[in-house]
């Protein structure tokens, strides 16, 4: 009676340890086949060339098992998609965004911190370039940038005994555009519309920020009452206005519009995106242009920072793979990675550790690299509240001054108007 009792419990042990070993396989045999998509909205694939962004993605894919399905929409539209599936918990897991979204985003319940989730996937945060704080949170990072050197007609300048590399300074510009106007050439390009303000960033800024400007203090608070660089600089355009060598229709010019002036060899200067030299590498292959950093203050010693747009990148607060998405994210920052992306989009690296080859890119690409290269990256809109108020706001401010219609002090307050109208509400 005791051996059989033995035996039943031997035998109920055996198929209890096989059962538990069975249900153990087809949990581990679960877990490996559930799949993990990321999805990806952005408007970075349509822009590169065909394929590329994918197969930089499914790289991540190869390495992780983790697939990435891309959804694609025009730069213009991706803002307002973000939004609106916040609002409806439609919005893809990672998300492509500019600076100047950040805070609508995060106020719209689109973008979630990233601070945490860097600590607990051990990221190294040297690896960004930039990193767009909002209320004292990482929102998003630039992925790859896109600045805006001055662009130069060297056959207009050497018509006019001018050359390229002589000009340095703000005063070395007006000594040029007079010579230029006074041959009868059209000088500066200027898109000031204020329905794109893009022009007050890469022309108007660009030559703040080349001579030290700096807009905001250490708290995010925006200071132009005082601000004597923004002072100086809001009388070099008033005498470039004044004086004739900003191109006539600059009210109502957007960027496009200058951009196809300097490509048809009307102008002598603009401030293009580097993503125009192929372009016109392409497009106007007899246009003998060259590009020089911005000229700077007189005087001004220390070094230049530069203005720069770019390909950000977050993650959406409702994806419920944040660790994964976090993982992609800091893939797209490594060295190959990124490298990949920006020599095969044409444009410079966010990524610190990044090193692209740009051996194949067009003498005028490699001189803008090396501009980029000895500067230092500023552009104060990126995750400022309501940028697109603040800009068009200030925009409208210096175009008064420049066009005389109201004094310094006027043109200053105005300025600090629109920007403590939206902090201090």
């Amino acid at each position: 009676m005791k051996k059989s009792v033995k035996r039943m419990l031997a035998l109920l042990l055996v198929l209890a340890l096989a059962f538990s070993m069975t249900a153990c396989g087809k949990k581990e045999e679960e877990k490996k086949d559930e799949e993990i998509t990321l999805t990806f909205q952005q408007w970075f694939a349509d822009e590169c060339p065909e394929g590329l962004f994918q197969e930089i993605c499914d790289g991540f894919t190869k390495e992780t098992g983790v697939k990435i399905e891309l959804y694609n929409a025009p730069n213009a539209e991706t803002k307002t998609t973000l939004l609106s599936g916040a609002a409806n918990g439609t919005i893809a897991d990672i998300v492509g965004t500019d600076g100047k979204w950040v805070s609508d985003l995060v106020d719209g319940g689109a973008l979630t911190p990233l601070d945490d989730l860097f600590t607990a996937n051990k990221v190294d945060t040297s690896l960004f370039s930039d990193m767009w704080k909002y209320k004292g949170k990482t929102y998003a990072m630039p992925m790859v940038t896109f600045c805006y050197p001055l662009a130069v007609n060297k056959t207009i300048l050497a018509d006019c005994g001018i050359a390229p590399e002589d000009i340095k300074t703000r005063t070395d510009f007006l000594n040029a555009c007079e010579k230029i106007t006074a041959k009868g050439y059209l000088a500066y390009g200027w898109n000031a519309s204020t329905s794109n303000p893009a022009g007050l960033d890469h022309i108007f800024l660009n030559s703040f920020w080349a001579s030290g400007g700096k807009l905001r203090d250490d708290e995010g608070m925006f200071h132009f009452e005082g601000n004597e660089e923004f002072k100086k600089t809001l009388d070099f355009f008033k005498e470039l206005v004044s004086k004739g060598y900003i191109a006539p229709g600059y009210m109502t010019m957007i960027e496009p519009d200058v951009t196809a002036k300097f490509g048809s060899g009307d102008l002598a200067f603009c401030n293009p995106s580097i993503s125009m030299l192929s372009i016109w590498a392409t497009d106007s292959p007899d246009l003998n242009f060259t590009v020089i950093p911005m000229p700077v203050e007189d005087g001004y010693t220390e070094k230049s920072y530069i203005d720069y747009a770019c390909w950000g990148v977050g993650i959406s607060e409702n994806c419920k793979h944040k660790d994964e998405a976090m993982k992609f994210i800091e893939y797209m920052f490594s060295a190959e990675a990124n490298a990949k992306l920006a020599q095969g989009k044409g444009c410079f690296p966010g990524s610190t550790v990044s090193n692209p080859d740009y051996s194949q890119q067009s003498e005028n690409f490699q001189k803008a690299f090396e501009i980029w290269k000895a500067g230092i990256a500023r552009a104060e809109w990126n995750a400022a509240i309501e940028a697109s108020t603040l800009r068009t706001g200030v925009l409208e401010n210096v175009l008064k001054y420049v066009n005389g219609e109201v004094d310094m002090d006027t043109a200053l307050a105005g300025c600090q108007k629109v920007c403590d109208d939206v902090y201090k509400k």
